[in-house]
């Protein structure tokens, strides 16, 4: 896992097994990101991303594991010793230049609890388990049953590409209360995380929770525009799945609770990546990304439309930060509007004080 194409590691080293043709954790980064969120030396590794691995070939391993630096990949990962049908645990590994010379050599992985599985068939949970309709479990994603707790009133369906795909939506619900949400938009993200090739358990743990929890959705349009969605967790009354053009139902008699409040986009300290010398936050209802306090010529209430000409509409948070981020030194252009006036500046990516003396 080299630097030397702008793709970065996770601080791992995997070696596959000719026997059973898993890969497994080899070694590990001292200090490194895989290290420090958990990955332990000979851990079966079933997929990266959503995406399994068994029997893949070590370049198309690497093509899923590397990427740019600041921005995270998900691993799911059997404990060493363990059996090919043990649970799998999942983590989410951020990718950072490391120095080879400090991976350490680690005894050899351990041996497997349990005869390893035909070559011919992987094992089960190798493969993820798809419902036999080609939408989700209705107790699932359209917003109720089974448990406390419910959804936004979609129901999702799997594509050739991996991405779910919004199949109906329930009148009433707060997907069709809110206008924003249309049969044949792909999910690409929940509250920040991929949805690509995910599983359906993990796309319905994304979507359902408790009643009264904003949930957001970035959604991928039918003409490739993204849009950012912001929808209240609730139980839809019975009332028909509507088409695109069908009008809203009208909304319910009890109001729902108020948006959730802007918030401060938190740059993480991590390596040696700094970002911009401004303070942003978000607007969660509109996705826009606005400065607080004036500084450099920028006002406050200011919004920031584009970083080095990349637009920020649509993107989730991880997106825009992974954008701002840079070298120490780096000059990023920022495109804001004020009063419908854009402007563009240039502005150096440096280190700051936060509150309190902590660096960011």
């Amino acid at each position: 896992q080299e630097a030397g194409g702008r793709l970065y590691g996770v601080g791992a080293v995997f070696s596959k097994s000719e026997e059973d043709g898993f890969f497994y954790v080899k070694r590990l980064a001292k200090n490194g990101s895989a290290l420090r969120a958990g990955v332990q030396v000979g851990s079966r590794l079933v997929d990266v991303a959503g995406e399994q691995v068994y029997r893949k070939t070590p370049s198309q391993l690497y093509n899923l594991v590397l990427g740019r630096e600041g921005t995270s990949v998900s691993l799911g990962l059997q404990p060493p010793g363990t059996v090919p049908t043990a649970p799998v645990v999942r983590l989410t590994v951020a990718r950072a230049f490391f120095d080879d010379s400090s991976v350490s050599a680690p005894p050899p992985p351990p041996v497997l609890a349990a005869p390893t599985p035909s070559p011919q068939t992987p094992p089960s949970p190798a493969k993820p388990t798809m419902p036999s309709q080609p939408h989700a479990s209705p107790s699932h994603l359209p917003g109720g049953g089974g448990d406390d707790r419910v959804g936004v009133g979609i129901t999702v369906k799997r594509d050739e590409d991996g991405l779910y795909v919004v199949r109906e939506i329930a009148g009433g619900g707060s997907a069709d209360q809110s206008g924003q949400v249309f049969a044949g938009d792909r999910v690409v993200e929940i509250d920040g995380r991929s949805m690509v090739r995910a599983s359906t358990q993990d796309i319905s743990r994304s979507i359902l929770g408790q009643q009264g929890t904003w949930l957001s959705l970035l959604l991928k349009r039918k003409d490739n525009t993204t849009h950012l969605v912001q929808l209240l967790r609730s139980a839809p009354p019975q009332a028909p799945s509507r088409n695109p053009s069908a009008p809203p139902v009208s909304s319910p008699s009890t109001p729902p609770p108020p948006p959730p409040e802007p918030y401060q986009l938190q740059i993480p300290l991590e390596g040696s990546l700094v970002a911009v010398p401004l303070n942003l936050r978000r607007v969660p209802l509109t996705g826009a990304v606005t400065v607080t306090g004036a500084e450099g010529g920028v006002g406050d209430g200011d919004e920031l439309t584009h970083v080095d000409g990349v637009a920020i509409e649509g993107k989730s948070d991880k997106a825009v930060i992974a954008l701002l981020l840079g070298q120490a030194g780096s000059k990023a252009q920022l495109t804001l509007k004020s009063g419908g006036v854009e402007y563009r500046i240039m502005v150096e990516r440096r280190m700051v004080e936060r509150p309190g003396g902590e660096e960011k």
